[in-house]
């Protein structure tokens, strides 16, 4: 079994986690109810309380939250980690709370998420300096020992940035000569001196007579091993380990979208950004608008045009519509100076106003609120041949802003030079996705919009 101080921390939070849990349940209950506990049994809140736990449970075993790989201890790995667990929950509360139809008190939930939330955060400061200051009395020190001939060792040096600093830990590196029988027996009399609890091996270049060597002495002497896949086409693909039968496999995975996990995460956070806007921009703004194209010029009020969304499938995308009726509107991407856009048209898209009608695409499934920017027909059949893996940004829902938008590449394509900024952010943000990624972008292109209009 693993001892090291990151396993220890990844137990001693996920035993405060159900303390915690339990703790603003009932401070919540208290808030709400005061002392009268004969509303907890009468009105379902003990079951309730059984779900609470439960769901974190399946939340938390979805996500992988105290796997060792999440014991990355730097503060915005640590909010983005507890902000999609805690997330996750909150859908499995809502989703329980609407099939048992007993509705409980709303007022009562958001006490309870925002004590779990705050002594979420709190724990996980207070179990981190616990540990450090347990493990700097104790004076024990994790010596990790790394092997190879091209392992990335900057990388988990700063990973371990913050044990290393503490002097919690210890790393020897140690670079193997692969050329003679005598360097080989020198490098396994030398690994077997060192007093290490851990190891990491290099996969892509040490030799199978090494690896079995090392791991059999690890074995016997209840040293845990580390197999580090290091070769650099890998280094930013996401890896799933999975054994088909008995052979192990390692998948690779486009986007982290791929998990059934985050699909289901990006998807309610899809559901519930668009209502709001649809419920409280639109529905008064779209009548208004409305009005004003239609003064502008004959036509309809929506423009309907086909793009390329997930897959690499056709959806029909919509948008207010700036330009007057044409022939050509499919064929020819519209300038900043073209005739055809009409003067509420102009103003509709230097706002970007116009691309509102995009979140009755969210609602249906074609399209996400943050993703790659969808394109026509033409120019996904024409850009695939001249940039390099472009058809990546098809892996995922196209969106009505996305990371390319929110750095600037918005509008048209003037050049090829825009268009290979616009994919490498796409390709950023397909296989980095994140619900606090999304966010970011949201904001940043908020700001972007004011700033342009201020």
């Amino acid at each position: 079994m693993e001892n090291n101080f990151y396993t220890r921390l990844q137990l001693l939070r996920k035993s405060g986690d159900y303390i915690i849990i339990n703790l603003s349940f009932f401070i919540a209950y208290f808030l709400k109810f005061g002392s009268d506990f004969s509303i907890f049994t009468s009105n379902n809140y003990l079951s309730f309380l059984l779900f609470f736990n439960l769901a974190w449970v399946i939340a938390t075993s979805v996500l992988n939250t105290y796997t060792n790989s999440q014991a990355n201890v730097s503060t915005l790995r640590t909010l983005d980690i507890l902000f999609r667990v805690v997330f996750l929950h909150l859908l499995l509360v809502v989703a329980f709370n609407g099939v048992i139809k007993t509705y409980f008190s709303r007022l009562f939930i958001l006490y309870s998420y925002i004590s779990f939330i705050s002594l979420m955060l709190i724990w996980r400061y207070i179990s981190l300096w616990i540990l450090v200051k347990r493990a700097q009395l104790s004076g024990k020190v994790n010596k990790v020992l790394l092997i190879g001939v091209r392992i990335p060792i900057r990388e988990i040096e700063d990973y371990f940035s913050f044990f290393i600093s503490r002097g919690l830990m210890q790393i020897e590196k140690m670079q193997l000569d692969l050329d003679s029988e005598n360097s080989y027996k020198k490098a396994i009399a030398n690994i077997k001196a060192m007093d290490f609890s851990e190891v990491f091996l290099s996969v892509s270049n040490l030799g199978e007579k090494y690896i079995l060597d090392i791991i059999d002495y690890s074995d016997e002497n209840l040293k845990n091993v580390h197999l580090v896949i290091d070769e650099p086409y890998l280094n930013s693909r996401h890896l799933n380990f999975a054994r088909y039968g008995q052979t192990p496999v390692i998948n690779l995975s486009l986007s982290p979208l791929d998990q059934l996990s985050n699909q289901v995460i990006k998807r309610a956070f899809d559901i519930l950004f668009s209502l709001f806007v649809l419920v409280f921009i639109l529905s008064w703004l779209y009548p208004l608008i409305a009005i004003l194209i239609k003064i502008s010029s004959k036509g309809p009020v929506l423009f309907n045009q086909e793009r390329t969304g997930l897959n690499n499938e056709t959806f029909m995308c919509h948008k207010f519509r700036t330009m007057k009726v044409n022939e050509l509107a499919n064929e020819i991407q519209s300038g900043s100076d073209d005739p055809r856009i009409t003067k509420i048209g102009r103003f509709l898209r230097r706002t970007s106003v116009d691309e509102l009608p995009q979140f009755f695409n969210v609602i249906k499934g074609e399209m996400s609120v943050v993703g790659p920017r969808p394109h026509m027909l033409k120019h996904t059949d024409q850009y695939r041949n001249v940039i390099g893996k472009f058809m990546l940004r098809h892996a995922i829902k196209p969106g009505i802003t996305g990371l390319a938008q929110a750095k600037g590449y918005r509008g048209e394509i003037k050049n090829l030079k825009l268009l290979e900024g616009r994919v490498k952010y796409d390709r950023f943000y397909v296989e980095n996705w994140s619900l606090s990624l999304d966010l970011k972008i949201i904001f940043m292109t908020i700001q972007t919009l004011f700033k342009s209009h201020l």
